[in-house]
């Protein structure tokens, strides 16, 4: 457990560095009412735990696998995220938490999604309205080249 917990805002990127095997950084996250919560993992050779007082640990990802994103539907509350060192030597990490309906994009029932990356964002979520036993495909136009990952 971390000595110290800092507070933890939806939207925003956490960053930091521990020292070594055994050493915990402790956020925490109170929401105000009940969310889907995205955890978009960023880099770092670390574990981290979403935890709550009744229930114990409800996620658990490591910020170095970044191509998987992690939601959770969480109620109103507060929770405490547990970064702890989980390689041999110091490590850096990064990831991300979003409330995943704040974040969207709205596009209602157009038929054609294109964008670019909000500004300070790693992530973009796209959401539009669909009818309900429809059919709908979605077709991705990549560029020739990019520096950027893509994924879906």
């Amino acid at each position: 457990m971390a000595d110290s917990e800092s507070p933890l805002r939806l939207g925003e990127r956490v960053s930091g560095r521990l020292a070594g095997p055994g050493d915990v950084a402790g956020y925490t996250l109170t929401l105000d009412s009940d969310r889907t919560v995205l955890f978009d993992p960023q880099g770092g050779d670390v574990t981290v735990r979403l935890n709550n007082a009744s229930t114990g640990n409800l996620l658990t990802f490591y910020p170095g696998s970044t191509t998987e994103y992690y939601g959770k539907f969480l109620s109103a509350g507060k929770y405490s995220i547990e970064v702890s060192a989980s390689g041999r030597t110091t490590s850096d990490y990064a990831f991300s938490v979003y409330d995943m309906l704040s974040a969207a994009v709205q596009h209602g029932d157009s038929t054609q999604i294109s964008g670019e990356l909000p500004a300070g964002r790693q992530l973009v979520i796209h959401s539009f309205d669909v009818v309900a036993g429809q059919t709908y495909n979605l077709d991705f136009i990549l560029p020739t080249s990019s520096a950027e990952d893509i994924r879906f």
